[in-house]
């Protein structure tokens, strides 16, 4: 779903961080992804850095951002039925985080993430109440606040659609918490992918965690820290990925 993350000097810090990479660094990282381009993982390791590196409303690459503690999450706004779309969706998370040491808790009251869940139209009423900037998100938007040193996120507000028929509303809160972790960008790559958006027409509504996108959430919290690049995603994936798996042992 379209998102603008709360426009903040952590998130300026966080686009300088990128720009200003040495130019050394940007050639030995093409040269060693031009070595790797040949191997049949390539269309993975694409999915692996457009998903983390992107934003869906900017045309930059940005650090890996992503929790560094477990976060609790509360419901500020929507009916019983939201409630239970919240509750699943952590469910579902927490099932694919199981021994990363990262996990969602849904609570009452003062929580990392505020999530509202608003009849279509009416999401302006979260964006204003918490100054979120999210131009055109209708159905769904997130927005992240960094710490400015690490480039962490520390604190989240989401807003969704509720009342939405069928699966829908469940599919944009789940898609919108896991942006929240830190993939946040959508991708053509992979048709079952929670992050999948063709290039032109409409996104399917009932998304699910892929195995793959299960995958990727264990690989961001096991092996990549805030603040690194593409060189530090390369190198983790190319020492990890093809060994990693997309739920924890049993």
């Amino acid at each position: 779903m379209s998102n603008n993350p709360v426009k903040s000097p952590s998130c300026l810090l966080i686009a300088l961080a990128v720009f200003g990479m040495s130019v050394f660094g940007v050639i030995q990282y093409r040269d060693d992804r031009d070595r790797f381009s040949g191997h049949s993982r390539l269309r993975e390791f694409n999915f692996v850095l457009e998903v983390l590196t992107g934003q869906e409303t900017s045309a930059w690459s940005y650090p890996v951002t992503r929790w560094t503690h477990p976060a609790t999450v509360t419901v500020t706004h929507g009916d019983d039925a939201f409630r239970q779309d919240v509750t699943d969706a952590i469910h579902q998370i927490n099932n694919a985080l199981g021994g990363t040491g990262m996990n969602l808790s849904l609570v009452t009251g003062e929580a990392d993430i505020v999530i509202e869940g608003r009849p279509l139209g009416s999401l302006w009423k979260t964006k204003d109440k918490y100054g979120c900037e999210a131009e055109g998100a209708d159905y769904g938007f997130f927005c992240p606040i960094y710490n400015e040193k690490t480039g962490a996120t520390v604190k989240a507000v989401v807003g969704v659609a509720s009342g939405l028929p069928e699966q829908r509303t469940r599919s944009i809160v789940l898609e919108e918490l896991v942006q929240v972790l830190g993939p946040q960008n959508d991708v053509p790559h992979f048709t079952d992918s929670l992050f999948f958006e063709p290039d032109d027409g409409a996104p399917p509504w009932n998304k699910q965690l892929s195995h793959r996108d299960n995958k990727l959430l264990r690989f961001l919290y096991l092996h990549l820290e805030p603040g690194d690049g593409p060189k530090e995603i390369l190198a983790a994936f190319r020492k990890h990925w093809p060994t990693m798996a997309s739920h924890p042992p049993r």
